[in-house]
């Protein structure tokens, strides 16, 4: 099983939902996923096609659950892990990782099917934007639904789902309940874990629905609602839906004190990664501190703005380079514009990776794995092949961000584990080959950054601000050429 491009259009269309998550990719790039994501009841419609229910009977409960993201162009396999007159249980796996769990239980029946309206209905196009202070027991929104006739079919018949088998009510509560998720609640900030419901009566079209908050646990940002979904003749379709409304992107990169030790004043440094995250805070540091800052970013422009804006009455200055860092030809290029404007280079930080995506070291994972590492290593690479003469020439300072996960490895992150460990290999044996310039290593803990934008992620987590001053203050502290040095 293989999602691509036009399967998001086509659910999108069908189901009308229109959350960014799975269609924006400069939306996506800031949320810990880093790239647009498959909708799960896109995932959960296609397992459908792979499996058939009991002769004589209709799909009477439904209960799914979301373990971990799936992407395009990624092959998935649906296993069966029982099957009886009565139910069907199955999960959709990543290799040996299960990325989503499905429960069909059924009744004596034969399909049902709903008049389908030939324009689709929905009260939003644009998702509800909820604040986590919101999300309170007893909100409630409602509104008609009903997904475009032709929509629907076209994506029926690209996920090879017979429709005479199925009948309509499972798989309009799937799309209405996609909906219902990512436009309505929680919403904007929404990632779709759970559903659990109850299917009886004949779907009509155009629906009814109403969904309400149960509970939020605000340790885990877990919203349980409760939603039913009705016809003419009442309501075919009821249950609870569980999400986790993520937090909004942490901003406090801009808020840095005005006042900088002047340690390096006059000097020009160049931050790989600069323009979210640990980097930005870097960057800026280094501009109160009155460095001239050059902040080299691949997509995020809006952030590299802000972050201009915010340094903007600072002793140093930023410029803002946008590329591709693990391109040697970018980086050349790079170096002639500041050796242009600047005569060379004091300092270089190696912050940019790519996205992380939990992986494990199986068959189904490695051209991934290799690709990641690829990409990855190139990011580290590339720039002190360009850049160490430059830092030569100045006596200057080279630091690379790695992570704490070298020490203690967590069991999904092979890759990432791997990509620092030998980011810091190659640090090392450049402190060898170039005497002259200082090497520095921090392996900094959990940080409120976009990329661990989750309740686990964020919990006990340092602010990027407060971590970044740390770091300089020891780059700073630490001048012994051809040796290589942790920032503790």
């Amino acid at each position: 099983m293989r999602f691509e491009e036009k399967h998001l259009q086509l659910f999108a269309a069908a189901s009308l939902d229109f959350h960014p998550l799975h269609l924006s990719s400069k939306y996506a790039h800031t949320t810990p996923f880093g790239q647009r994501v498959v909708y799960g009841m896109l995932g959960f419609s296609a397992c459908l096609a792979q499996l058939t229910p009991p002769s004589g009977k209709v799909v009477s409960s439904v209960r799914v659950e979301f373990d971990s993201a799936l992407f395009l162009e990624v092959d998935y396999s649906l296993v069966v892990q029982r099957q009886t007159e009565r139910e069907i249980a199955a999960a959709l796996m990543d290799g040996s990782v299960t990325c989503m769990s499905l429960r069909l239980r059924f009744s004596d029946g034969t399909p049902q099917f709903a008049e389908l309206s030939e324009e689709g209905t929905a009260p939003r196009q644009v998702s509800r934007s909820t604040q986590l202070s919101e999300l309170r027991p007893a909100l409630s929104f409602g509104g008609r639904y009903a997904p475009p006739r032709q929509a629907y079919l076209d994506l029926l018949g690209a996920l090879g789902i017979d429709r005479q088998v199925w009948g309509d009510a499972c798989l309009l509560l799937a799309m209405c309940s996609s909906y219902l998720v990512g436009m309505e609640l929680p919403g904007e900030n929404a990632i779709f874990t759970a559903m659990t419901a109850e299917l009886e009566g004949n779907p009509d079209l155009p629906s009814d629905f109403e969904v309400t908050v149960d509970s939020y646990d605000e340790r885990y940002q877990l919203v349980e609602t409760r939603f039913a979904i009705s016809g003419r003749s009442g309501t075919y379709a009821h249950g609870e839906i569980s999400a986790v409304a993520r937090s909004p992107r942490n901003q406090n990169t801009y808020a840095l004190r005005r006042e900088g030790s002047s340690q390096f004043a006059g000097k020009t440094a160049l931050v790989i990664g600069a323009s979210r995250g640990l980097g930005a805070a870097l960057a800026l540091e280094l501009v109160a501190e009155g460095c001239n800052v050059v902040g080299a970013y691949a997509q995020s422009c809006d952030d590299m703005q802000e972050l201009q804006a915010a340094g903007r009455d600072l002793p140093g200055q930023l410029i803002a380079e946008q590329g591709d860092a693990s391109s040697l030809e970018w980086c050349v290029g790079l170096k002639g514009r500041i050796l242009e404007r600047f005569g060379g280079l004091d300092i270089l930080i190696c912050n940019a990776a790519p996205a992380v995506r939990p992986l494990r070291i199986e068959e189904a994972t490695h051209d991934r794995m290799l690709a990641f590492l690829q990409r990855g290593f190139a990011l580290v690479s590339a720039p002190l092949s360009s850049f160490l003469p430059l830092l030569s020439v100045a006596q200057g300072r080279v630091l690379l961000i790695s992570s704490i996960f070298v020490e203690e490895p967590p069991k999904n992150w092979p890759h990432y584990v791997a990509l620092k460990a030998a980011s810091e290999g190659l640090l090392r044996t450049a402190a060898a080959a170039h005497p002259k310039v200082t090497f520095c290593i921090a392996r900094p803990g959990k940080l409120r950054t976009d990329m661990s934008n989750t309740p686990l992620g964020w919990f006990e987590a340092e602010e990027p601000v407060a971590a970044a001053h740390q770091i300089l203050r020891q780059v700073a502290s630490t001048v012994t050429p051809g040796e290589v040095h942790f920032c503790q």
